[in-house]
């Protein structure tokens, strides 16, 4: 298992995160096993959360303000 921090802002390279349906999940891990990629669910995206257990669970909106004002407010 992969520390939170290293999960999240690990530079390590040939990490990807992909978002998919949930019903598609079982074709991309077993796409990854049969090329030797090691693949894990870390969270989940929909409805009005952004959830990755067990290291935070944050309301969409607020992300959504600081993703469209972040670079803004940091040039300030």
């Amino acid at each position: 298992m992969i520390r939170g921090d290293a999960l999240l802002f690990s530079e390590s390279q040939s990490r990807i995160v992909v978002s998919l349906k949930e019903e598609n999940v079982g074709r991309l891990e077993e796409v990854a096993a049969r090329h030797g990629v090691p693949a894990q669910v870390i969270g989940t995206v929909g409805g009005a959360r952004f959830i990755i257990e067990p290291l935070f669970q944050l309301p969409i909106e607020e992300l959504k303000t600081i993703w469209s004002s972040g670079l803004t407010a940091r040039l300030k």
